[in-house]
């Protein structure tokens, strides 16, 4: 590429589990453009197009083909309440699904949200003593106190096909 043409790209190479305690998330967008294109809403030169519809396929792997053991989905709404071990233990997100194991060794579900939004997926067996999060969705965060610095606008041109990864990082409109 020419030196004068931008271009930007973001790799994932997976969460942070310090106790080895996730399974494997991939969620996949419906979606693999922006309308209209957030680079021609530069900072200072109006209001930031509206969000888009999406419907994220959540798909996690790994279960085991006995269907006595349950898991569960957590779900957070920001990077900062993700935890990265004791999954079972934190408070800061909430249950989004549980399901049991299944012969095919995985779950697919399907969750509605907004461009804008930030969702953040994490499966893991249900521990004897359940889980903390409360079972409310989405998750409840408090009040922010900082704002956040204006950022350039980045030109993000997704390939198609599946993610490997349990994060999706949507920007807030």
């Amino acid at each position: 590429m020419p030196d004068k043409v931008r271009n930007y790209g973001i790799a994932h190479i997976g969460p942070v589990d310090l106790n080895n305690e996730l399974l494997k998330v991939e969620m996949t967008s419906d979606k693999t453009f922006e309308a209209p294109e957030i680079q021609t809403f530069s900072v200072g030169n109006g209001a930031r197009p509206a969000s888009m519809d999406l419907t994220l396929t959540i798909t996690v792997k790994g279960l085991s083909t006995d269907t006595t053991k349950q898991y569960v989905l957590l779900w957070y709404n920001h990077e900062d309440d993700v935890p990265t071990s004791n999954f079972a233990r934190a408070t800061t997100g909430c249950v989004w699904s549980t399901f049991p194991g299944h012969a095919s060794t995985k779950y697919t579900a399907t969750m509605q949200i907004k461009s804008s939004d930030k969702v953040f997926l994490r499966a893991i067996e249900m521990p004897p003593g359940g889980v903390a999060a409360p079972s409310t969705c989405p998750p409840a965060r408090a009040a922010e106190t900082t704002t956040c610095p204006v950022q350039r606008p980045v030109r993000v041109r997704p390939i198609p096909g599946k993610v490997h990864a349990s994060s999706v990082l949507l920007p807030s409109s």
